[in-house]
């Protein structure tokens, strides 16, 4: 434990190296042709993950495809239940003539190739070797949660993607020398962003989060006049108004359907509600049953919330009402029981930050994951504590607050590790960034004096 210590120490006051070449195109084909390979041996494995459509996204996608609308599976009735974006992109792939399986299969493949240049990318942009660079894209080649989302008609993968390739371009713009060219890059971030919370609307809080850090304090508190100040607030002003105009479509058809602004979903209430209820805290906090709550005690709940929902006169056909009666049952359960409430909110970030399965694993398969997740919890701790002794914000910031954002999220929402897969990019490249600092240690012997790599450091040109 002392020499553990010791590396930790080392690590966050140790410098890593800094290289202006990313990695050659030939390593980078060998990795996507790997994750290829992977995900299609593992969906001649388990052919069945990409036709089980729990979340009812090839269900949304059909009717899209047949009648033109976004309309719910069983009403038939326009819908916000599901965020739109996944859904349309499968029926313009089933409307081509794919079969389900196949349209799932080809997405996630596409989106798979993306997520992998845009984490090579971004990495590095943060001024990573090219060999650091590789062993970052070809952790996300080989992560369990994002081989295993890829085949199944579920939205983590697309929404990886779209974010990897959002923070490239939002840390293009910061990068920049000229506030001109900066804009465009910023712009589509925002733009790419919003195609993102259209995918898991999570990413609304994270927009909130990176136009709050476009602003930059030292430039406010510097403005001696009104066109510094309009200045200083321009790239935030970018970022919001770009990502406001690309979720505008949907503003405006929710509000033409459903008289109403509804930026999300009408889905939210119920998450909220199915963590936080008097049979969850009763059954799961307070009782036996594990986690995930499931089975005949989770039927039972959602037929009797219906029930209540009815006799308080709610009409359970209109999914604003509903959703907005099932955040009225979530408030009021955690105002009745605030113990039950907090207890629910450890067991979240607990099945968030899950080192093995929650359930149908085996004892080999679970202590493999642990290997894996174990590791990158050492190495993300270990870029934690470098970021908490350097004295200025760097850009990894931008990919602490993506972080943040699904944690802050997941903590009153439902959870399980299932949810963190849109940002394992994210936790990979500071994972990777950690461990190459205990190796700088571990290499160096100078043990307390090298101070931490600046990843604020542009590559040389």
């Amino acid at each position: 434990m002392a020499i553990l210590l010791d590396f930790v120490s080392v690590a966050v006051l140790s410098p890593a190296p800094i290289s202006p070449s990313p990695p050659t195109y030939r390593v980078l084909a060998m990795i996507a042709l790997l994750a290829l390979v992977l995900r299609g041996a593992l969906n001649l494995m388990q052919p069945s993950l990409s036709t089980d459509d729990a979340d009812g996204y090839l269900a949304h996608a059909r009717l899209i495809e047949r009648e033109h609308s976004f309309l719910g599976p069983y009403t038939l009735q326009p819908t916000a239940f599901r965020p739109p974006a996944y859904p349309l992109l499968l029926a313009a792939a089933i409307a081509i003539g794919l079969s389900d399986p196949t349209a799932v299969l080809l997405i996630h493949a596409l989106c798979t190739l993306l997520c992998l240049m845009a984490t090579a990318r971004l990495s590095s942009q943060f001024g990573f070797s090219p060999g650091k660079t590789s062993i970052t894209t070809l952790c996300v080649a080989l992560d369990p949660l994002l081989m295993r989302y890829s085949l199944q008609p579920m939205t983590e993968v697309p929404c990886a993607a779209i974010l990897t390739m959002a923070l490239v371009l939002c840390v293009a713009g910061r990068q920049s020398k000229c506030s001109h060219t900066a804009h465009l890059p910023i712009a589509l971030s925002g733009l790419l962003l919003a195609l993102g919370a259209l995918t898991r609307p999570t990413l609304l809080l994270l927009a909130v989060l990176l136009t709050l850090s476009l602003v930059p304090a030292r430039s406010l508190m510097n403005a001696r006049s009104l066109a510094n100040l309009a200045g200083a607030f321009r790239p935030a002003l970018t970022f919001a108004v770009a990502f406001v105009l690309g979720l505008s479509p949907w503003l405006i058809r929710n509000a033409v359907q459903f008289h109403a602004l509804i930026p999300a979903t009408t889905h939210g209430g119920y998450t909220l509600a199915l963590g936080n209820n008097e049979a969850f805290y009763r059954d799961v906090i307070r009782g036996k049953d594990t986690f995930p709550w499931d089975g005949p005690a989770l039927e039972q709940w959602q037929q009797a919330s219906l029930r209540q929902a009815s006799t308080e006169g709610v009409n359970v056909a209109s999914e604003r009402a509903l959703d907005a009666w099932y955040y009225q049952l979530a408030l009021r359960s955690i105002r009745q029981d605030p113990t039950s409430f907090f207890q629910a909110c450890r067991l979240r970030i607990r099945r968030f930050w899950a080192l093995a399965a929650a359930d149908g694993a085996s004892s080999l398969q679970n202590l493999m994951l642990t290997a894996w997740y174990g590791t990158l919890w050492t190495g993300l701790i270990v870029t934690a504590l470098a970021e908490l002794r350097r004295r200025k914000k760097s850009l990894f910031t931008l990919l602490w607050l993506s972080l943040a954002a699904f944690c802050l999220m997941h903590i009153a929402y439902w959870t399980d590790a299932r949810m963190r897969t849109p940002v394992m990019p994210v936790i990979l490249i500071l994972a990777v960034h950690g461990w190459s600092l205990l190796l700088t240690a571990a290499a160096g012997h100078h043990w307390f004096r090298l101070r931490c790599a600046d990843p604020d450091v542009s590559p040389r040109r």
